[in-house]
C-alpha cells in the first residue's frame, strides 16, 4: 500500500510537470507570436512615408533635383548643400516604398477630381511651333463653378488670371495679365509647372522658379481653409490660337 501511494504521487507529479511544461511552451508560443505581430506592425508603420517627407522630396524635384526613382524633375540648379539634403530625402522615400504618381494626359475641357491638399504638376510643350507659344490654361473649380483660371503665356511673358476679385496687372479680354519671367524650356520644348495651395497663398512655379504668389484674399472673400476646401476639380484648356497644346499632369498627395 505504501509503495502504491508513492507510485500514485510520482504519477501525479509527472502529470503536473508535463502539464506545466506544456503550459510554459504554449505561453512562450503565444508571447513569441505577439512579439512578431507587434514587430510587423511597427515595421509596417515605419515603412509608410510621412506626408511631410514626400512634400519635401517633391520640392527637391521641382527645384531641379535629378530623380533616380523615375520621378519628373524640374530644371533648377541646386546648391551643394541642398543637393545632399535631397539625396538623403530620396534614400528615405526609397526605403519606405514611395513611387511617384504616374502622369496622365490632359484632355480638353474635361473636369478631373482634385484636392487642394495635393500638389499639381503639369508638363507642357506648348503648341506645334518652333517659336514660343501659349502653354495652355488650368482652371480650378468647385463643382462646375470656376474659382479661378491660370493661363500660361511664355510667348507674352505673362500669366493670364481670370477671377472676379483679382486686380493685379492690367485687364484685357476678361483676364488680368501679370508680367513674369519664365525659365527657358528644355531641349525638347517642355516646361514643368507646379501649382500649390499653401496655408496663406497660392503659388505657381516653373522649373523651380516662383512665377507668382497670390494671397487668398486677392482671390476670394472666403476664409483660407474654406477656399482651399471648396476646390474639388481641375479643367484644362488646350486648344486655341497657339494650340493644340500637348500637356500631361500629375497629382501628388
Amino acid at each position: 500500500e505504501f509503495s502504491g501511494n508513492l507510485h500514485k504521487q510520482w504519477y501525479q507529479r509527472r502529470v503536473r510537470g508535463t502539464f506545466l511544461i506544456c503550459w510554459i511552451r504554449m505561453k512562450s508560443h503565444v508571447f513569441t507570436t505577439l512579439i512578431l505581430t507587434c514587430t510587423l506592425v511597427v515595421l509596417a508603420c515605419c515603412n509608410t512615408c510621412k506626408p511631410r517627407t514626400i512634400r519635401r522630396y517633391n520640392r527637391c524635384l521641382n527645384n531641379g533635383f535629378p530623380s533616380n526613382v523615375g520621378c519628373v524633375s524640374g530644371q533648377g540648379t541646386l546648391r551643394r548643400r541642398a543637393f545632399r539634403r535631397c539625396q538623403r530625402l530620396e534614400k528615405v522615400v526609397k526605403s519606405c516604398g514611395y513611387s511617384c504618381s504616374s502622369s496622365a494626359v490632359a484632355r480638353e475641357r474635361t473636369p478631373v477630381s482634385y484636392n487642394a491638399k495635393c500638389g499639381l504638376h503639369v508638363r507642357t510643350s506648348g503648341g506645334p511651333s518652333r517659336y514660343e507659344t501659349w502653354n495652355g490654361d488650368v482652371a480650378f473649380l468647385h463643382g462646375n463653378n470656376e474659382q479661378f483660371l491660370i493661363g500660361l503665356h511664355p510667348e507674352r511673358g505673362n500669366i493670364a488670371i481670370r477671377n472676379s476679385r483679382f486686380r493685379r496687372g492690367y485687364s484685357r479680354w476678361g483676364y488680368h495679365w501679370v508680367s513674369v519671367s519664365y525659365p527657358a524650356a528644355d531641349s525638347t520644348g517642355h516646361r514643368d509647372y507646379s501649382f500649390s495651395f499653401g496655408p496663406y497663398s497660392f503659388v505657381l512655379s516653373c522649373q523651380g522658379r516662383t512665377l507668382i504668389e497670390i494671397p487668398y484674399g486677392q482671390l476670394t472673400s472666403w476664409r483660407q481653409a474654406s477656399f482651399r476646401g471648396r476646390i474639388n476639380k481641375i479643367k484644362f484648356k488646350l486648344s486655341g490660337v497657339g494650340g493644340p497644346v500637348s500637356m500631361t499632369y500629375r497629382k501628388d498627395c
